[in-house]
């Protein structure tokens, strides 16, 4: 397996934090925090107010697989700052997914299933094309079950580190991206009938490799406007010719039908004209949010040959016509990190970033931090 620069050294790190981000006046980080992982996934439960943590590794994607994990976390009360932030380790039933990190997971929140795509498994390099449910994701109303789904269709190539989004009101999984050891994929791909319920589910190929689009990418930041059914992505990086990226795309009509995508040759637009406005330094494992109030994206963190903890916030996001900010919030800022997952609540302008890699030198144990405003620009 192809591994990126920094997977590659000698030492690696194993931070893990939260970052909670609520809606007041000004942006301000302040500090708490639990225990480390990276390589994870994590969606959120508005309704139950949880953050639903799946899997990730300790170390890297070429790690034994006894350091990667299939375990399910929550942390209840996601959004409340103060002792009221707990974590619960799921009980579930039902042969769960192998262990894994690199993956996607997203939230059908109407039908409480959490749905898993790909994923790199440890040594031997097993990466994986496979899709699982978790029923009754949260814990309420029953006990949360792995199930295997079996989809029709070619299968996409196996992957990890690359993005999926989940659209409700038409029951479709996009996933855009990702590496594995045949080299890093542009491709789109569609499962209809995500949440195994209605039908059964069925993979599409939207769009080819290379073509009318992004150049083949991996660990890059990409956010869903599901109102409009627009994606969009910023950075990355291509782990084979360890070229990182700094340029931002839109994807229209994510998970149209192939016979009205853009006659087959994808609905990219982009890069986004940087010529004014400078954007963020090209990086990678770097996280990103849509707050559709605004039409803005946020993106946090990363990896460009140092690792950050800078917040930038892209204006007019899903008609590609803003430019990239940097925002520098008050009080102490987290660590640097890259690798960790972030979910947003629009409703109250919050985010809570989990885990990451923060250093090169030493396993440390971060602190969970709040950041005020998180969608301030």
């Amino acid at each position: 397996m192809k591994r990126n620069e920094c997977f590659s050294r000698s030492a690696f790190a194993l931070g893990i934090s939260m970052l909670l981000l609520a809606g007041v006046c000004s942006a301000q980080w302040s500090s708490r925090g639990p225990a480390p992982r990276l390589g994870h996934s994590a969606v959120l439960d508005t309704a139950k107010n949880k953050m639903i943590v799946f899997g990730g590794y300790t170390f890297d994607p070429d790690s034994p697989s006894a350091a990667h994990f299939n375990d399910v976390w929550y942390l209840g009360s996601a959004f409340i700052n103060g002792s009221a932030l707990s974590w619960q380790e799921a009980t579930t039933a039902g042969t769960p997914p192998p262990p894994r990190g690199g993956h996607s997971a997203v939230l059908d929140s109407v039908n409480n299933r959490m749905i898993i795509f790909g994923g790199a498994g440890g040594f031997a390099d097993p990466v994986y094309n496979d899709v699982w449910v978790l029923e009754n994701a949260n814990g309420v109303g029953g006990t949360p079950t792995w199930v295997e789904l079996s989809p029709t269709g070619t299968l996409p190539p196996a992957r990890f580190n690359h993005s999926a989004f989940y659209n409700p009101n038409s029951n479709r999984m996009i996933v855009f991206g990702g590496l594995s050891d045949a080299g890093d994929y542009s491709d789109v791909w569609v499962l209809e009938n995500a949440n195994g319920l209605g039908g059964t589910p069925n993979w599409i190929n939207f769009q080819a490799q290379d073509v009318s689009g992004p150049v083949p990418r991996d660990s890059f930041a990409a956010v869903y406007d599901v109102t409009n059914n627009i994606m969009m992505v910023f950075g990355g990086e291509n782990s084979f010719s360890n070229t990182r990226y700094s340029d931002t795309w839109i994807l229209y009509d994510a998970d149209d039908t192939p016979t009205t995508f853009c006659n087959g040759v994808g609905c990219w637009a982009g890069p986004l004209n940087t010529s004014s406005f400078p954007p963020p330094s090209a990086r990678f494992g770097h996280t990103g949010f849509f707050d559709p109030k605004s039409n803005t994206m946020h993106i946090f963190g990363g990896y460009d040959g140092n690792i950050e903890n800078d917040n930038w916030v892209l204006s007019e996001a899903n008609a590609l016509s803003g430019v990239w900010t940097k925002v520098s919030p008050t009080g102490t800022a987290p660590l640097p990190r890259f690798d960790h997952t972030a979910v947003y609540d629009s409703s109250n302008h919050r985010m809570v970033i989990f885990g990451g890699e923060i250093t090169t030198l030493g396993v440390l144990t971060d602190t969970v931090a709040v950041l005020s405003n998180a969608n301030a620009q």
